[in-house]
């Protein structure tokens, strides 16, 4: 009993089935991948800082490395970004984290945190701020000479 198509043909169209599977497959993993991280410019001198220094330095509250505060920047995107540093840079929702801001600077004068909205923001910004450290997307900040990762905060 014959079913109308050759093998070749059925090699072919299953050949051409994996390539299609594969390459789908290879384009929903690059679009779907992020990294966050935190960056610091090279000359700062910031060898680390642990996760409880970085929340700290979010919160606006005073971090100091070789005898000089760090400055903190905020990468903001209004989108995904901004859910990524509140869960797990501050450990706190959108409005507890602007009520905590807002107390801190109403009782006790802290600074808020620098946020920036673009990329050319956030590279002025690491510029002007050389004792600094900013949340960002690893591919807004990876290739650039001039700034070091300290640590990755997340990635999918």
């Amino acid at each position: 009993m014959e079913c109308g198509i050759s093998v070749s043909a059925m090699s072919r169209r299953a050949t051409i089935l994996l390539f299609a599977l594969a390459l789908g497959c290879a384009v929903s993993a690059a679009d779907g991948r992020e990294e966050y991280v935190l960056v610091t410019p090279v000359s700062s001198r910031i060898e680390s800082v642990d996760p409880i220094e970085v929340r700290k330095l979010f919160l606006g509250l005073p971090v100091a490395r070789n005898g000089r505060i760090i400055r903190a920047i905020r990468h903001t995107d209004g989108g995904r970004m901004d859910e990524v540093f509140l869960q797990n840079v501050t450990a706190m929702s959108e409005r507890a984290y602007d009520h905590r801001l807002l107390t801190l600077g109403m009782q006790q004068g802290r600074l808020r945190p620098l946020e920036v909205k673009s990329r050319e923001e956030l590279l002025k910004a690491l510029r002007d701020f050389p004792h600094s450290i900013a949340f960002a997307r690893r591919s807004d900040v990876g290739n650039i000479d001039s700034l070091r990762i300290l640590r990755v905060i997340w990635k999918n």
